[in-house]
């Protein structure tokens, strides 16, 4: 394919040619078979390359936001002279950390190979193709032009949330406000003394766990079955992690926005969770998707994998339909959570628009640990309009809708759960999740 530059000097020798046969001079008819010879000559002793050969290496096939991440391409030609121009294209979100995607080279036909490396920063996590390398090589003194495209260069790259790292809590016995999963259990194992509830007698259940006065006092008719004491057993403690993706939390730009630290704060969680042999199910209401409670690395790569792919949901959820809300959530997992008392993690931003339905999840909640002295249920309220705040003013009025937001919180509190704020523009996680700790006294 011919350039630009042997376009403007073909034009070039038929305007002199034309010209001097229309004025009849034969000085002009020489001068247009200058530009002419100079194409022909250019195109004749600088020919175009026989073969291409395009390598591509990165140095990690998963990355995590805002970590670099180095991509390397070795370029081998075979034959041709001429100048060649390779460019890497970024996908979106992709900012240049060190080094060039873009080189000029020239190409003196010895075969040597060119190698082009530079590092790669993404700010936000999903799967993302890099490549494929765009290749030109300028032949002939610019008159001719060679494209090339590999389409074996393209390469996946999976950017995972970068996880919010909670702290090891260094004591243990420091009383606090924080629904710990210390008591919370699954219904395989011996039984404990930790009473749970009254139930009917069951085929099985030892005479000894019979609760004759409360038998005596409920049943009305004879023929009822007995009632029995039911206590929590020992085994694997249990977490649920239920993340919201309504359209409210997108508020804030692309990269900095609601639903990026809902994520982050839930692959946190979870990983600290897994790293201390805790079996953890994730939920994604407003969407729909389901993790079952389990532990080790398989589970961690699951969630991890999950999060990353999260997008938030369309419009129509936002509007108020059930079909995908908390409540519904929660009675999806119910056959999963009977004869375990968990403990529940709701990574949301509280509004007027969601309130109503936190508060009914949340009632579902308690009905899994109606004894718990501290409430088991923890509702990660994340401060979303300091995010889109700038200068002093609009931060006052970031804090006035927040203070709006205060009945629906409150409502909240009532309903069984406790309300973490989270700024985190202001506290890491590690911190905002210490606030349940009191200080030893003096």
């Amino acid at each position: 394919m011919l350039s630009r530059r042997a376009s403007s000097d073909a034009g070039t020798f038929l305007f002199l040619l034309l010209s001097g046969i229309a004025l009849g001079n034969t000085i002009m008819i020489y001068l247009s078979l200058v530009p002419l010879f100079f194409v022909l000559f250019s195109l004749a002793n600088n020919p175009q390359p026989d073969h291409i050969q395009v390598t591509r290496r990165t140095s990690a096939a998963t990355t995590c936001t805002d970590e670099a991440v180095e991509i390397s391409i070795t370029l081998k030609m075979e034959g041709g002279r001429g100048i060649v121009t390779v460019a890497d294209p970024l996908p979106e979100h992709f900012t240049l950390a060190s080094g060039n995607n873009f080189h000029l080279y020239w190409n003196d036909g010895r075969n040597a190979p060119l190698h082009v490396t530079y590092k790669v920063r993404c700010t936000k996590r999903g799967v993302y193709d890099t490549g494929p390398t765009h290749i030109e090589h300028f032949y002939g003194s610019w008159m001719g032009r060679a494209q090339y495209e590999p389409i074996d260069t393209v390469s996946k790259l999976i950017v995972r949330p970068k996880p919010a790292r909670l702290k090891k809590i260094r004591n243990p016995r420091r009383p606090t406000n924080l629904p710990m999963p210390a008591g919370a259990t699954c219904k395989l194992g011996i039984k404990t003394t930790n009473f749970t509830e009254i139930r009917h007698y069951s085929y099985g259940d030892p005479f000894r766990t019979i609760n004759w006065k409360a038998t005596a006092r409920l049943s009305t008719t004879a023929g009822v079955k007995p009632y029995v004491n039911e206590y929590e057993r020992e085994g694997k403690k249990t977490i649920w992690i239920f993340v919201d993706s309504g359209t409210w939390m997108g508020l804030g730009s692309t990269v900095d926005n609601v639903f990026e630290y809902a994520v982050r704060a839930a692959s946190g969680i979870a990983s600290f969770y897994l790293g201390h042999d805790v079996a953890v199910g994730l939920y994604v209401y407003n969407k729909g998707e389901l993790i079952f409670p389990d532990t080790g690395r398989k589970q961690a790569f699951q969630i991890l994998r999950s999060l990353s792919e999260l997008k938030i949901s369309n419009e129509d959820n936002a509007k108020g339909n059930d079909d995908d809300c908390l409540k519904k959530a929660v009675r999806e997992c119910s056959r999963y959570m009977s004869g375990t008392s968990p403990m529940f993690v709701i990574v949301t931003m509280v509004g007027k628009d969601n309130a109503r339905d936190l508060v009914e999840g949340i009632r579902l909640m308690r009905k899994y640990s109606p004894n718990a002295r501290v409430p088991r249920i923890i509702v990660l309220h994340i401060s979303g309009y300091s995010l889109v705040a700038v200068g002093i003013c609009e931060n006052a009025g970031a804090a006035m809708l927040e203070m709006g937001n205060m009945p629906a919180v409150r409502a909240i509190r009532k309903a069984g759960a406790l309300v973490i704020p989270w700024n985190p523009r202001m506290k890491s996680l590690g911190q905002t999740m210490m606030i349940g700790y009191k200080r030893r006294s003096s």
